[in-house]
């Protein structure tokens, strides 16, 4: 659904959304290492420039954004502590940053070559919700997508090997309230920050001390499982 008292099959015909600040939350199944699908969640926030992955399920979330430079940077955030790890440029070292492909991964969630790959099978809908329905088969899997090319968007993603689901990625809700993605996105900057190359003065910081422990930020992976490539 789209909140705000919109809906989908209400903007048949316009499209007042704006691709580049809204907020899309998925629903997740994927195989664990038991084969069976394990549901999980994520919010994708767009913030003009800026884009963001918030992970309910596990309490934190990564904001990227570019410094003057175009250098890409990094805040991964915990709004129940309501603190902040700010990753500079030179803390991120992988290539993949700075691919295009990088940027269309983050805020798409899939690569526009992998789109590109994709045979179109039918379109329907108009407006914002006007839907491609898109099929590769390539690699003993088939990939279903319907995209939402006005929003830039998956509205649904699955990955099937023969008859059975490997993967599937669904969108059950697009905010388009500007306020509250503009106060979310004030509040988040306003948690107390550390330095990523200052976390290990500061291991009296429960939170941080525990992430140390955890070895959570010791390695940063740019290439989300929740994003797609091929």
């Amino acid at each position: 659904m789209l909140s705000g008292v919109l809906s989908f099959h209400l903007l048949a015909e316009t499209c007042n959304v704006s691709p580049e600040q809204l907020i899309a939350k998925y629903q997740i199944k994927q195989l664990d290492k038991q084969g069976q699908l394990q549901s999980s969640q994520l919010d994708l926030y767009r913030y003009n420039q800026a884009v963001g992955h918030y992970f309910p399920d596990q309490t934190y979330g990564d904001w990227w954004s570019k410094n003057q430079n175009d250098q890409v940077m990094l805040m991964r955030y915990f709004p129940r502590y309501h603190k902040a790890i700010e990753y500079q440029a030179e803390d991120l070292k992988d290539k993949a940053l700075n691919r295009k492909s990088f940027w269309q991964k983050k805020q798409q969630l899939i690569s526009s070559s992998l789109l590109s790959k994709m045979q179109v099978e039918q379109v329907t809908g108009h407006g914002c919700y006007q839907v491609e329905i898109l099929n590769l088969r390539e690699d003993g899997k088939t990939y279903q997508v319907r995209w939402l090319p006005r929003l830039r968007l998956i509205e649904r993603f699955d990955v099937l090997k023969g008859s059975k689901v490997q993967a599937s990625w669904l969108l059950k809700e697009i905010v388009n309230d500007k306020a509250l993605i503009n106060t979310y996105v004030a509040n988040i900057h306003q948690y107390q920050t550390t330095d990523y190359a200052d976390i290990g003065d500061n291991e009296q910081d429960p939170l941080l001390s525990k992430m140390i422990y955890q070895g959570f930020t010791i390695k940063t992976d740019v290439t989300s499982e929740h994003e797609h490539e091929h």
